[in-house]
Order: C-alpha cells, then structure tokens, then sequence
C-alpha cells in the first residue's frame, strides 16, 4: 500500500508541471475573458447578452449556457461549463474531469432603503421603514466566491455522462452553499438545479448576483429529458414542487405531492442566440379546515425568452413569464407566499395571477471592455382576503429592478467592474421604497 501510494504521489507531481504549461499557454491564447454574471452563463460566451461574439474564461455566473469543449471532443449540449484550466484528459478522451471557480470581491454603498445584502440586491426585501439616519450603508464581501467540479466518461458518444457540482459561500459566515449538482446521460438530467421553466441562457450581465427580480431562475430536484434535432431542442421534466401559500385561520398548506411537469422548446439562431419557450402545469394542494379535507388548485405559466445579437457588438437578451399560481418561479417573489392566497372565509383558495418582464442591451466597446444595461419588472395580483398572518395590504403588489454597469477583462483571468442598480417595492396599500446601490467588483477566475 505504502508503494502504491509513493508512485500515485510521483505520478500527482510529474502532472502538474503540464497542467500548469497548458494553463499558461491557455491564457496567453485568450485575448479575453471571464464575464462576471448573476443568473447567467456559467461559461459564457461573450461579454453581451448574446452567446457568440468573443471567446472568454470561465465566469461565476449562476446559470448554464451551452459550451465547446474541442479539445476533449465532449457533447455540448451535456456540459454545464467549458473545461477549466485545471483539468485532466483520460486515455483516448474516454475521461475528463476539472476544478475550477473564482474569487470574486465586491465593494458597494447603498442609499435610501438600504439592503443588507452585499451579494443579492432583492427588491421584494427592501425595508417599507427605516430608522433615522440610516439611510446609507457600506459593505464589502467575498461571499459570491465559487468552486465547481465536472467530469465526464466517454465524451462525444451516444453513452457519454457528464457530472456537475457548483457552490458558492452565500451561507451565513461564509458557509457553503450548494447551486447545482446533476448528472447528464442520453438525454436525461437528474440531480439539483435549475428545470425546464427557467432559461438562464438568456441573463444580462451582472455584477450582483441576484440580477433582475423578473428572472425565473430558482433551483431545486429536478429529473428532466431534452432531446435536440438541428437546431431545436425539446424537453419535458418531473421536477420537485416549490409551493409557497399565504393562509389564515381557514386553510393550512399541506405536504406536495403532485410534482411540477414543465415543457420546453429551444431555437438555435443561426450565428449565436437563440429563443425559447416553456409551459408549466402546477396541482397546488392545501387543507380546507372548515370541510376537513383536501383540495387542489390547478397552477399553470407561460415563458418565452431569448438571446443574440442585433447588429455589430450589440446584443439583447429578454424573458417574459406570465401565469397564475406559479409566482414561486420569479425569483423576486419566490417564498413569499404568492403561489395561492385566501379566497375568503369559506375554506377556498385560489391561484394568484402575476407576470415578469426583463430585457437588457449590451455593447462590447473593444475586444476586452462591455457596457451593460437592463430593466426588470414583476406585478402580482393577490385577491383582497383577511386573517393570514401577512396582511394583504402589506403584501407585495408590484417590484422594478434596473441596473446598468461597465465590464473590463484587465487579464484572461482578471476581471473589474463598476456597476449602478436601482431597485424599488409597491405595496397593495401603495406604501413604497426604493434602494439604490453602487458597486464595484474584482474576480480571478481559475
């Protein structure tokens, strides 16, 4: 044992020297790199909203976007993310497997209703009071810094499976907190992360990690089958349901049993982008206390969304979701009790209405600096009810996100930027508060 170990040691060692001369020559290839995202590609592809322009490093985005990986031959449309600078290639690329992330340090000042979030600037948390005096606030945090591992056997075949782990230290004190975890195999998805409803594809560029409130981008168990031909893309899933219900004295919310089942349909642009669609069908189901028995509220939602480029170094990127009882998939909104409220005191329920809107422009002013802007919007429509816990007149009515920043790639693994967001809350009362924030960012990503 002990000699097995010695010559596993010596052969560790006798690796590194080559990972670390691909790394470098790597490097000096790329003339530009890593986009730091919020709900957006974990690799992305360019400095806009759209997937083609320039080639890039690997970015602490949130989502997944599609990826080449030439080198190990793998399939596209099963890795997560491109190959980080530190990895292996088995024999014959029968195996591949990376380790990579970033360390990511943001610097903001908020005034108005401030946020005490440095990394997510949530519009539905911003304070409806404030003390006296309190209406600044500096913060500094690392937490957004990420790690990841992907690996894959028998790349660009019918059999290839591919295995992905993310997290970022977004837990209280800095404790570890898990994004996605999946594994890909002819077709299937199985594991945690974002489903079929939700297209992070299509994301603006961000330095808060939250992004725009509109974005449907919220993880969970999923169990999903795509199947691509030319270039579309289809899928259906079983995932886990995320139900979140405003009750009074009247109903209870019970365990879910019925799992949510999205549909999806996906168009490749010819040049880079593409446009999306998805439908969500929902069995909400919650305890009538006054008729002792179970009852269930059918939930339904539309999505349409896309990314590319609209002339020269300009792109675009937009979603837009509307449906009713599927509140908890608009990231702004999600938990807050807004997938079912009280229809009154008989024991009744009903599916609250709402929608999202988000579209954002970019520009690549050179090969290594990008200007961002987007604007978002979320609107609910609770039905007026008593009783519960949060009052409907404090409840949340509509939310507004708008954000615009300017991105610079200092070295293909360095990265700074300088961003503005605005956010602001209504109430059904019509009691608001608006928070604004500016930040600054620096990322190494490896």
């Amino acid at each position: 044992n002990m000699k097995h170990t010695v010559r596993l040691i010596g052969t560790l060692m006798a690796l590194s020297a080559p990972l670390c001369a691909l790394a470098e020559s790597h490097a000096n290839e790329t003339t530009s790199a890593d986009a730091s995202t919020s709900k957006n590609a974990d690799f992305t592809e360019d400095f806009s909203c759209s997937e083609v322009i320039y080639p890039l490093a690997p970015s602490a985005g949130k989502g997944i976007k599609p990826a080449t990986n030439a080198e190990a031959k793998v399939n596209a449309a099963l890795m997560a993310r491109k190959l980080p600078y530190l990895h292996l290639i088995g024999k014959d690329n029968k195996f591949y497997v990376g380790i990579g992330g970033a360390v990511k340090g943001v610097a903001s000042v908020d005034f108005g209703h401030v946020l005490h979030n440095a990394n997510e600037f949530i519009v539905s948390a911003i304070p409806m009071t404030q003390e006296k005096g309190d209406g600044a606030l500096y913060q500094v945090s690392a937490q957004q810094t990420e790690l990841y591992l992907i690996s894959g056997f028998n790349p660009g075949t019918k059999y290839e499976v591919a295995a992905y782990v993310n997290g970022r230290f977004l837990g209280n004190n800095y404790g570890f907190q898990l994004e996605n975890a999946h594994i890909s195999f002819m077709g299937f998805t199985a594991g945690y992360g974002y489903g079929l409803f939700c297209d992070t594809w299509a994301a603006p560029t961000t330095i808060d990690y939250e992004g725009p409130n509109a974005m449907l981008a919220v993880t969970k168990g999923i169990l999903d089958y795509r199947h691509s031909f030319g270039r579309w893309t289809v899928g259906a899933g079983i995932e886990m349901p995320m139900a979140s219900f405003t009750t009074n004295g009247y109903v209870r919310k019970v365990n879910q049993r019925i799992p949510d089942v999205p549909f999806m349909v996906k168009y490749s642009l010819p040049g880079g982008g593409h446009l999306g669609a998805s439908v969500i069908l929902r069995g909400l189901q919650y305890r009538d206390l006054l008729k002792d028995k179970n009852r269930t509220v059918c939930g339904w939602g539309v999505r349409l969304s896309g990314a590319g480029t609209l002339f020269g170094p300009v792109g675009y990127c937009f979603q837009g979701a509307y449906g009713k009882g599927m509140n908890s998939y608009i990231q702004d909104i999600s938990g807050m009790g807004l997938d079912l409220t009280p229809e009154s005191s008989d024991g009744k329920m009903k599916a609250v209405e709402g929608y999202g809107l988000m579209g954002g422009l970019s520009c690549n002013i050179s090969r290594t600096v990008s200007a961002n802007a987007s604007y978002s919007h979320v609107r609910v429509y609770p039905g007026e009810y008593s009783g519960a816990e949060e009052s409907w007149e404090s409840q949340y009515s509509y939310g507004q996100y708008a954000v615009a920043n300017v991105m610079w790639q200092i070295t293909p693994i360095v990265q700074c930027g300088l961003e503005y967001v605005y956010g602001r809350r209504v109430n059904m009362n019509g009691q608001q508060a608006h928070d604004n924030r500016l930040q600054t960012m620096l990322q190494v990503s490896f």
